[in-house]
């Protein structure tokens, strides 16, 4: 199952400079990285990014990530550094 991580373009970026993911501020306040299924995706912007722009849709597949995701109150969440081999896709999200 694919699921996805919802980054701004500063966020995307240092994960490709520096290879390894381990969260947003709010993720890591949280202790674990946010994701969504594909039908939360514009819950999820609608709620945390309202009105920004140039958002990018990490995809990730959560068979592979199995060991670390916890579904909680049905949303994926990952207890792990995301490396960018985790990486599935990363498009720019197209509301």
């Amino acid at each position: 199952m694919l699921i996805y991580k919802i980054l701004r373009p500063a966020e995307w970026k240092q994960w490709q400079v520096e290879g390894t993911f381990e969260g947003t501020p709010l993720d890591q306040a949280d202790g674990f990285v946010h994701c969504s299924t594909r039908e939360q995706v514009p819950g999820t912007i609608d709620r945390f990014f309202n009105g920004e722009t140039g958002l990018v849709l990490v995809t990730l597949d959560a068979d592979e990530l199995a060991k670390h995701v916890e579904w909680e109150n049905d949303f994926p969440h990952i207890y792990a550094a995301l490396t960018l081999e985790d990486v599935v896709e990363a498009t720019p999200y197209e509301q």
